[in-house]
């Protein structure tokens, strides 16, 4: 396709500052903050629920001691770790959000919540990998999660005179990503479960080690229909613009 192809001077237009990308591009966070607060209680295990367009299922908890118990409920309340409107309560049961409900792909590079602990003991599993012998999340060893290619990050805490207040933040170490996570308490308020920065598959369509021109045109190569294709980046079985835009957004090595 000459340069002076209409679609081509758009495409070359489009990527002339794609060179200078350094990375991937910064994703507004997805979040859940239980607004509107919906109805009901959820017990163990297998229950679920829907709040802002993302499905949770309930789980079992398991005690410090090492036991693990199945007659915990989570119920949805107003707010009680001071980020406002409502927040999840979970009392003896874990939940688990559907995370390819935050952008439609199953992993993430971030999952950050915010929390109000009033009774100790927490669990919190990622990627398969469960914490649960911690009265706070803020006790959890950073380093806890690596083995499960996240980093654990817990911001100091502050304590209300009978609470704990804080934040946990997930970032999955480079080559990794976050799939699954599951948290809950046995007096654990949690609100504002954000997920930030998809994991999209490296586009380098034509193996070279590098997203480029030669990505572009190869998605030029198959432009139009295409279910299944892999030049169909964003499976809407349609090779076009949005799979360029998806090349733009990891240009340079992958």
């Amino acid at each position: 396709m000459s340069s002076h192809h209409p679609l081509m001077r758009t495409i070359l237009a489009t990527t002339a500052g794609a060179a200078c990308l350094t990375g991937a591009p910064v994703a507004h966070a997805q979040c859940v903050d239980f607004d509107p607060p919906g109805a009901g209680a959820w017990g163990c295990c297998g229950a679920t629920f829907i709040s802002d367009g993302v499905e949770f299922q309930t789980g079992p908890f398991t005690w410090t001691s090492g036991i693990v118990t199945a007659g915990g409920d989570a119920t949805i309340v107003n707010a009680c770790n001071g980020v406002g409107g409502h927040s999840l309560w979970t009392n003896n049961i874990t939940v688990s959000p559907k995370i390819e409900h935050f952008y439609g792909v199953p992993e993430v590079r971030q999952m950050r919540f915010y929390y109000e602990d009033f009774g100790g003991n927490v669990n919190l599993r990622v990627n398969g990998l469960l914490a649960f012998s911690f009265n706070e999340f803020f006790a959890i060893p950073a380093g806890f999660f690596n083995p499960a290619g996240v980093q654990l990050i817990t911001p100091p805490p502050v304590w209300t005179g009978s609470s704990w207040r804080g934040e946990v933040i997930l970032e999955a170490l480079p080559g990794h990503c976050i799939f699954d996570l599951a948290l809950g308490g046995q007096e654990l308020c949690v609100d504002d479960i954000c997920a930030n920065d998809p994991c999209l598959p490296c586009p380098d369509l034509d193996g070279d080690g590098l997203v480029g021109f030669g990505d572009v045109l190869a998605i030029i190569a198959a432009w139009g229909p295409c279910a299944g294709c892999p030049q169909d980046l964003n499976n809407d079985n349609v090779v076009g613009f949005g799979d360029i835009l998806v090349v733009i957004g990891a240009w340079g090595p992958c």
